[in-house]
């Protein structure tokens, strides 16, 4: 191969692979086995953590936009504010989750509020028998790392080998479709 042609496909070379760096990163998807659920005494106990490519000011915009969830959110057909004063609000909603042939419609209410030190506490009130979550976000440089953990005694019994799993693919769900529209509306900011 002459100078010139090897000078050639350099070029091409690292053209095509400035390209490639040039788009933007996959979308955050968590794995099923990527959220801890844990089964005791007819209560589930759930954890996850991750790392999202946002500002912890846009995470925390998208985590309480309700009244939009169901845009972005699989299997959430309905979420209205029903009261909203300061950083508490009131919010019902509504929806179907499928895991393989089960399929769950859902209505709950919850209480949810926006603690300055950017935690977002959930105090289920209707839907359930016992539910109470904490979402703690923290910023560390232009990302936000979440940190999730649920306590929930569901209405309804659920054997514990299906309620893990079902729990595990729910949750990885949702926070995967939450990352994917914080990342979006940051790309939307870009533009």
């Amino acid at each position: 191969m002459n100078v010139g042609r090897r000078a050639g496909f350099a070029l091409a070379w690292c053209c095509m692979l400035g390209c490639l760096l040039a788009l933007p990163a996959a979308a955050l998807t968590l794995a099923d086995d990527e959220v801890e659920v844990e089964y005791r005494d007819g209560t589930y106990y759930a954890h996850l953590q991750f790392r999202v490519a946002v500002p912890q000011s846009l995470a925390l915009d998208v985590l309480t936009d309700f009244e939009r969830m169901p845009a972005f959110i699989p299997g959430l057909e309905q979420s209205r504010v029903l009261a909203h004063a300061g950083q508490r609000w009131h919010v019902q909603q509504q929806g179907r989750l499928s895991f393989g042939p089960f399929r769950l419609n859902f209505a709950n209410e919850r209480l949810i509020e926006a603690l300055p030190d950017g935690r977002i506490v959930a105090i289920g009130l209707s839907g359930v028998r016992k539910m109470r979550s904490e979402l703690r976000t923290q910023a560390s440089g232009s990302s936000t790392l979440l940190d999730y953990r649920l306590e929930l005694l569901p209405e309804q019994w659920i054997p514990a080998g299906l309620g893990v799993n079902f729990m595990q693919h729910e949750l990885a769900g949702q926070f995967s479709a939450l990352a994917s529209e914080m990342e979006r509306r940051l790309q939307g900011k870009k533009h």
